[in-house]
């Protein structure tokens, strides 16, 4: 019955997002309906990768939504990357520009959600083929750095997040130490 439930949950919130006249409070509280069915019911994580649009609506939502629904769609997405499949399909779902972008944003709210999810979808481990193209095509690498750069005086929870993110891309990405030592990267490490 709840997985049922679950189901249908989950299809009602990505409707409500798919229709373009939800005003942005509606789209908010259906991402906030969303993410508390991912993060209390194991079953929300199958309904929501059994759903066509959910990823793509959700990168949409992040790539072109106002300041506060960005935050939640990043926030979700990064929830979902908790499963490898899911975390795969945020990935070639095209998170990773919008994502950047966020975590350039001046607010700090928008980079922190920025910077989990990067965290959360940078755990593809060393056999990750598919986001280690992803990241290096995207540039990754020097955009973290040069966020790092910036912020380095802060020790905020960003700076962890960009850190363990880094650790992870040290894995598995192509180019990660070239790209490393031209944006000046064991500069900053030496600092930290």
């Amino acid at each position: 019955m709840e997985d049922e439930e679950t189901l249908s949950s989950v299809a009602h919130c990505i409707e409500q997002l798919r229709q373009s006249s939800s005003s942005t409070q509606e789209k908010e509280i259906s991402l906030r309906q969303l993410l508390d069915l991912v993060q209390t019911r194991d079953t929300a994580f199958g309904a929501v990768g059994s759903h066509s649009q959910a990823v793509p609506i959700l990168v949409s939502l992040l790539r072109s939504g106002p300041s506060g629904v960005k935050m939640l769609a990043a926030t979700v997405l990064g929830s979902l990357c908790k499963e490898e499949e899911l975390r795969v399909k945020v990935l070639l779902g095209g998170c990773i520009p919008p994502l950047l972008a966020l975590l350039r944003s001046k607010s700090a709210e928008s980079q922190t959600a920025a910077a989990k999810t990067i965290y959360a979808v940078s755990h593809g481990g060393i056999r990750d083929h598919v986001g280690s193209k992803i990241f290096s095509t995207e540039n990754v690498v020097p955009v973290l750095w040069e966020q790092l750069k910036i912020s380095m005086k802060n020790e905020s929870l960003v700076d962890g997040l960009l850190t363990g993110a880094l650790k992870n891309l040290s894995k598995n990405t192509e180019g990660f130490w070239s790209a490393t030592v031209q944006c000046g990267g064991v500069d900053i490490l030496v600092k930290l």
